[in-house]
């Protein structure tokens, strides 16, 4: 035993030394971690008069912020007490929500239509029947309206019955799934162009055949208490929007399977969703309420581009003027690539503007 013990001491004191040399580099990793939230926070948009801003941390582990009307103080302390609590029973997050908030003062192509009666099947979940639960219950169908661009004019209409989705990350995802199903995802724009904003609308179905509808309001709009066709909670829904689009756009971008939660889902019962027959299946067309995915420009992508043409510009221009010993022919080649790419660029936001 007694020659035991100093090889025990020799372990402890190599792990001590590890360690000890690991705590400057956890230190500055928790440092620049720190650095990054905080310049994050610093280039939020500035929060407009009569909205508040909560905070919150996603089961993914990202900070996530929404700006809420604040007419509703009683609301909005309810929605943010949910969050918090949907925080802590989630093992998966690994900090709290954030509870610092902020008010101030009040001052045509063809397009098949496609339909889906429960959860993706990109969700790995499997088929199951739109009326029955896991647990073998009934439960009333609700059909979520979600529309997307099928290419200039035209935008089409797709329910989602979102009755047999257990969390909010499964509603999220099939919701992201059928936006990648739309024509527009699966064009030659897909790269240029990606998902920025969900916006809540008044809309109407005018071609029941290939599901095209127009937007009569937007981007709050929300049906009445009254309507008797839809199921929200809370019946007043307050605060608004709903929903807010950075939490849709959020999972589209970041999120690929759903994660498993002990909290009732948050988001989903305040969506207002169809109780009756689906738009689509009207005899004639029909008034409702549901989302639009508005698309624009994928900046990140753009700006890659434009790296692209300037590097190549200037390439050009120094092997030209090596080469060749051409000074200003080499400059008139590198303005003739800018120009190029400002044509094609100046060309794509051109046709962007029919999307909208």
């Amino acid at each position: 035993m007694d020659k035991g013990q100093p090889q025990e001491i020799g372990q402890e004191s190599v792990t001590f030394q590890k360690t000890y040399r690991l705590g400057p580099v956890l230190h500055y990793l928790y440092t620049c971690r720190t650095v990054v939230r905080t310049l994050r926070k610093a280039i939020r948009p500035r929060l407009r008069a009569g909205l508040r801003r909560i905070e919150w941390t996603c089961e993914c582990g990202d900070e996530l912020f929404a700006d809420f009307n604040s007419k509703d103080q009683a609301a909005l302390d309810a929605l943010e007490a949910q969050l918090h609590q949907s925080a802590v029973s989630t093992t998966t997050t690994p900090n709290p929500v954030s509870r610092s908030t902020t008010t101030l003062p009040a001052s045509p192509p063809q397009q098949r239509h496609v339909t889906t009666t429960g959860t993706s099947p990109a969700l790995g979940i499997g088929a199951q029947s739109s009326t029955t639960s896991a647990q073998g219950t009934t439960s009333t169908p609700r059909y979520l309206a979600i529309c997307t661009s099928s290419g200039g004019i035209y935008k089409t209409l797709s329910e989602l019955d979102i009755s047999p989705l257990k969390s909010d990350s499964e509603l999220f995802l099939a919701v992201a799934d059928i936006y990648r199903k739309s024509s527009t995802a699966h064009s030659l724009w897909k790269l240029l162009l990606r998902p920025v904003s969900v916006e809540f609308i008044h809309l109407t179905v005018w071609d029941l055949h290939s599901a095209y509808i127009s937007i009569f309001d937007r981007p709050q709009s929300i049906p009445p208490d009254s309507n008797p066709d839809y199921t929200f909670a809370p019946r007043t829904l307050a605060p608004l929007p709903p929903v807010p689009p950075e939490l849709f756009i959020h999972y589209m971008r970041k999120h690929k399977h759903p994660r498993s939660s002990t909290h009732p889902p948050i988001w989903s019962p305040r969506l207002p969703a169809r109780t009756a027959k689906r738009l689509i299946d009207c005899d004639v067309g029909t008034y409702g309420w549901g989302i639009y995915i508005a698309e624009g420009p994928n900046r990140l992508f753009v700006f890659w581009m434009v790296m692209l043409s300037v590097g190549c510009s200037i390439l050009l221009s120094a092997l030209w003027a090596r080469l060749k010993g051409d000074v200003q022919g080499a400059t008139g080649l590198g303005s003739l690539v800018l120009g190029v790419h400002s044509v094609v660029m100046a060309a794509f936001m051109f046709k962007f503007g029919e999307l909208r």
